[in-house]
């Protein structure tokens, strides 16, 4: 599965762009879940060249919650490379499976 197939979105603070991604939860889209989650993970290296977005409770519940995604685990920074849906790769895992979603890998624009 491509991860430009799991409608991705960058998303970033008020004046930044592309600090992190969100995408449809791969385990509820096989399922065929008629309301997927969305998930969302926070660059360690934003694509705007600029810091890592703090991720205490306000920035949390603004860009997280109010999104409705799950951001897995709260707090925590992924290390990118690529800057496309298609070249996108990040380290380490993405794993929610703590609330029943999906655990695997991006790499080069995959979902594994």
């Amino acid at each position: 599965m491509l991860l430009s197939e799991l409608e991705p979105r960058w998303w970033a603070e008020a004046g930044r762009h592309k600090q992190g991604v969100s995408f449809l939860c791969p385990h509820c889209v096989l399922a065929k879940d008629p309301n997927p989650q969305r998930l969302g993970v926070a660059f360690a290296n934003p694509i705007d060249g600029g810091a890592q977005v703090k991720l205490g409770l306000e920035v949390h519940l603004t860009n997280v919650h109010d999104l409705r995604l799950y951001d897995v685990p709260p707090g925590f920074h992924w290390t990118r490379i690529g800057d496309t849906f298609e070249t996108l790769s990040l380290t380490p895992s993405v794993d929610c499976s703590r609330s029943g979603h999906w655990h695997g890998h991006i790499t080069a624009g995959e979902i594994r």
